[in-house]
């Protein structure tokens, strides 16, 4: 006589659902805040520097502070006027990575904009 293993097959259904993924590839996890951010300013490059120019207009007329969720507000309204661009969108998380962004890129406009510990990559 053969050898009978211990081992049964279990039916599916007691099994529970299939992974959404196949064996052979690990999910893949969220992306963070960080990695959409370089996603989407690799897409448009233009946003900081439209960025700079509001931050250049606004040191020039003597501001010494100024918030990035308004700059982020004004590049979004002049694509929606200028560009008829309906569908730009930039993503309210992205305000305080554009300000470390633009600190890095022109420290001469660093000090108008106060920054905060970030909660989350």
């Amino acid at each position: 006589m053969g050898h009978r293993s211990s081992h049964r097959l279990v039916p599916r259904k007691q099994r529970g659902p299939m992974p959404d993924h196949d064996l052979f590839s690990q999910p893949r996890a969220p992306e963070t805040i960080d990695e959409r951010f370089a996603a989407f300013h690799a897409t448009h490059p233009e946003v900081l520097r439209e960025i700079i120019a509001l931050a250049e207009d606004a040191a020039r007329a003597g501001r010494q502070r100024l918030s990035m969720k308004l700059l982020v507000e004004v590049v979004r309204w002049y694509r929606f006027v200028q560009h008829g661009d309906e569908e730009f969108k930039v993503n309210n998380s992205f305000t305080s990575r554009y300000t470390r962004l633009l600190q890095e890129e022109r420290p001469d406009l660093a000090p108008m904009f106060a920054t905060r510990e970030l909660r989350s990559a």
